[in-house]
């Protein structure tokens, strides 16, 4: 399955499968893109990101949320993180642990 959120910051949709593949397409061509529709520059390669975090560990995407400026947006993925990224650049702001494991280990 494919999931989609369109932001409307750049004018890009942010698209993810449960293979762990974060993109983001243009809303116009539904292609992948670098640029925003507004000509903001997001990254020159998908690998200059941090969009692979999930296939690194093996978990996918089961939530996205962008804030309501569109500076960030969240993941929350069956590893139990909460991932914040950068949206221009793709890359990891901040990670909040939410297993239970943590939770475990807090209240001792």
């Amino acid at each position: 399955q494919v999931y989609a959120v369109l932001t409307m910051l750049t004018g890009s949709y942010l698209v993810w499968n449960d293979k762990g593949i974060i993109e983001y397409w243009s809303a116009d061509s539904f292609k992948f893109e670098n640029q925003s529709a507004n000509g903001k520059s997001l990254f020159k390669y998908k690998t200059d990101t941090d969009l692979f975090t999930f296939l690194q560990h093996k978990c996918t995407v089961l939530n996205i949320c962008i804030s309501p400026d569109g500076k960030y947006f969240a993941t929350f993925s069956t590893d139990r993180k909460i991932r914040v990224f950068n949206f221009l650049t793709a890359k990891l702001f901040r990670v909040y642990d939410e297993s239970l494991a943590v939770a475990t280990q807090l209240q001792q």
